[in-house]
């Protein structure tokens, strides 16, 4: 792999410092297509980093980032605050750096985003449509609204009607919006107003976001490539393999 890294530091619309990195070919010139990656819930822009390493060799830039509330990455901001439309928002904040870096081809951004942060990406898109060219969605945690109407979110359980004040969530400590936020949504209402390319792929074998809920989104989408194969909820060695096929295809056939 010939490609290079590079940090960079933006605002989010609260004023939190967003910190990542750009991954492009080590050697290009003029305007390249750009890629936004939204990493998942506990994780950071190093989940996000082995498939950008992938796919810049294709001639992309891509640009891998910590979310502001994340709890797990070095981006500002406490996990406090945290939920899939906070995420939503420093989803756009990135697209915005992106769009004014003199080597990204402001007409060929892409958004991409892996379980939680593909929840976010997929809220963000229809408000950008007009904005970015396709999404990609890796096992995204569609099944979060319905999470906030049971109680039951990851390993939080609590009276959906009176969510506490705080929680810990996993090992992050989370605020009641990271439920409010998402309790009244139909994510697919939301989300399917997209009508561009969308390369959605799922792992049939997923404990944390049923299968059941990417399926759904496929057949709802106006414009959406689906696969599923045997998998976890984080793909690693084979699995990883074939979702990156699958998304290279994807961008050399949705140009």
């Amino acid at each position: 792999m010939d490609y290079k890294i590079r940090p960079f530091t933006t605002k989010s619309e609260e004023g939190n410092t967003i910190r990542g990195i750009i991954v492009s070919p080590k050697n290009f010139t003029g305007k390249l297509p750009a890629i936004v990656m939204s990493h998942e819930f506990c994780a950071n822009m190093w989940t996000t980093f082995r498939y950008a390493r992938k796919v810049v060799n294709d001639g992309y830039v891509c640009f891998c980032y910590d979310f502001t509330r994340s709890g797990s990455g070095i981006s500002g901001g406490s996990s406090i605050g945290m939920s899939a439309v906070q995420e939503s928002r420093d989803v756009i904040s990135v697209l915005r750096y992106a769009q004014s870096c003199d080597f990204v081809d402001k007409d060929d951004i892409t958004l991409w985003g892996c379980s939680q942060g593909g929840m976010a990406t997929a809220l963000a898109a229809p408000e950008v449509e007009d904005e970015i060219k396709r999404i990609i969605l890796y096992y995204p945690a569609l099944s979060i609204c319905d999470d906030a109407r049971k109680g039951s979110m990851i390993t939080a359980r609590f009276d959906p009607q009176n969510p506490p004040e705080k929680f810990w969530c996993a090992i992050v400590h989370v605020a009641s919006n990271y439920c409010t936020d998402v309790i009244d949504l139909d994510p697919y209402e939301q989300i399917c107003k997209f009508k561009k390319p969308v390369l959605l792929i799922h792992g049939t074998k997923d404990h944390i976001v049923n299968v059941s809920y990417s399926r759904e989104a496929a057949e709802k989408y106006p414009c959406c490539e689906y696969h599923e194969f045997p998998a976890e909820h984080v793909w690693v060695g084979g699995g990883a393999k074939k979702a990156v096929a699958f998304t290279r295809d994807f961008l050399r056939n949705n140009k």
